[in-house]
């Protein structure tokens, strides 16, 4: 089922929120949202929740599943455990980078260049093909930002996700992780790359990825045959605790099976990075949504109403600094969503505004992430709690 947004499209490091956000309203459900892509829903009050997310990822999914799938020395070996391949690989710190390189030299370039630990799908360098590329790959990824160190103030890190603490400044003055920090060298595998969603028992949604932008660029859910979903499926079983995944797997042929041919298993993501699904073909992001949530629901015991596109709610837009910039201009930043807001209440001293809306499931949704993350009004919400008006 998929939405028009009216004119703000959703920014790819909001899209995994955003995807299970909308599912929730679509599926009637009343939300708490906190910034940093944290939901909590209910069929009542959706505080106790009855399911929760956090960029996406359901709590079916273990701390300590994503605590091992970001460590991909432990990652390479659980996945090699399970009895699936993955390219030939070696950690290597900033020191070593001269042997780094002739290792690569050894193993044939090309090769990749990832960090060991740390957001997923990996950051990476792709494509090195010389010594002299490997060690500016090497360079790269040992850059460090101020605000990666600083909760919530680099949007496009996880909430979860290991956070870049230590650092040293080098010659030219700039911040770098320490040189005794790991990167991942790994072979890079030629053929073509197939990002499959897994989720409990089914990996319903595929896409053939550019390995370069690692943006989707083909709906192959239909083709991709019956063992390399079962790939995909073996891979997120083999960490712990790992209840859904995009995996990405290199093979020649998507269409043929697995048994036929060589592959490997590159990536184990307990993020979905549904943005780079709904590349390949618009609607899928809202689709792997809507599938995220069916999972979680199910695990939870929860009976889901029918889906629906347009949705009449209530909206308490909570710790606001400014209640009334808020209040002048929700109407306008509103309509950039398709949706119809109109303020039925303020209250300046608890700084929250209430609020009736009108519009899709995914207009209303980004309105609200919109809000917390500082994309409209110049403000950010602490919270938001949307009811669904009786009809």
């Amino acid at each position: 089922m998929t939405e028009e947004l009216a004119t703000t499209p959703v920014p790819a490091h909001l899209f995994d929120g955003y995807t299970v956000h909308r599912a929730a309203l679509a599926y009637g459900l009343n939300v708490f949202a906190l910034p940093r892509q944290v939901l909590l829903a209910g069929p009542t009050a959706p505080v106790p929740a009855a399911v929760s997310f956090t960029h996406g990822v359901p709590e079916a999914s273990t701390v300590a599943a994503v605590t091992f799938a970001q460590d991909r020395r432990l990652r390479r070996a659980l996945v090699e455990r399970a009895g699936l391949p993955v390219p030939r690989g070696a950690t290597f710190s900033f020191r070593s980078s001269e042997r780094a390189a002739e290792w690569s030299a050894e193993l044939e370039f090309p090769v990749v260049v990832k960090e060991t630990v740390g957001e997923n799908p990996a950051k990476s360098v792709p494509g090195v093909a010389s010594r002299d590329e490997l060690e500016a790959a090497f360079r790269t990824l040992r850059r460090r930002d101020p605000i990666d160190r600083s909760p919530g103030s680099n949007p496009m890190i996880a909430g979860y996700a290991a956070t870049r603490l230590g650092y040293e400044v080098d010659d030219e003055g700039n911040q770098v992780a320490p040189a005794r920090t790991r990167f991942l060298v790994e072979k890079q595998p030629i053929g073509q790359y197939v990002r499959l969603f897994a989720c409990g028992n089914r990996s319903p949604i595929a896409v053939l990825l550019d390995p370069g932008s690692g943006q989707g660029t083909q709906d192959v859910s239909d083709e991709v045959h019956s063992s390399v979903r079962d790939v995909a499926l073996r891979a997120m079983r083999s960490i712990p605790g790992l209840a859904v995944a995009s995996v990405d797997v290199v093979l020649d042929d998507h269409r043929v099976s697995a048994d036929e041919q060589p592959f490997s298993v590159v990536e184990v993501s307990e993020r979905i990075r549904s943005e780079t699904y709904e590349a390949a073909a618009t609607g899928l992001g809202e689709r792997l949504g809507e599938e995220l949530l069916e999972f979680q629901a199910a695990t939870a015991g929860l009976e889901l109403s029918k889906v629906s596109t347009k949705v009449n709610v209530t909206m308490r837009i909570a710790g606001l600094r400014d209640a009334g910039g808020v209040v002048a201009g929700l109407s306008d930043a509103a309509a950039e969503y398709g949706v119809e807001a109109t303020v039925t209440g303020v209250d300046a001293l608890d700084e929250h505004i209430d609020a009736s809306c009108q519009g899709t499931a995914g207009g209303v949704a980004m309105l609200a992430e919109a809000l917390m993350s500082g994309l409209t009004l110049d403000e950010r919400a602490s919270c938001i709690e949307t009811h669904h008006q009786s009809a």
